[in-house]
């Protein structure tokens, strides 16, 4: 399945600093109720679409972060 831009929040996963991987990871897997690695891989790239409430979910998640410009690929 090809990538999808508009819903790859690849952009903002590229934002993050190193130490803040990890908690962003585990935090974006429980909005999204994700539990497994391919799952997250999958959303990550944009071969998953979201509904309204998983996309402000994710740009809530980045937020927090400083990262406002989250979707597309990096």
């Amino acid at each position: 399945m090809a990538t999808n831009n508009e819903n790859s929040f690849h952009r903002g996963w590229e934002q993050l600093r190193v130490k803040d991987v990890g908690i962003v990871r585990t935090k974006l897997r429980a909005a999204l109720e994700v539990t497994t690695i391919q799952g997250f891989k999958d959303r990550l790239f944009g071969r998953v679409l979201f509904d309204v409430l998983q996309r402000k979910a994710v740009e809530d998640i980045f937020a927090e972060y400083g990262i406002t410009d989250v979707w597309g690929v990096y």
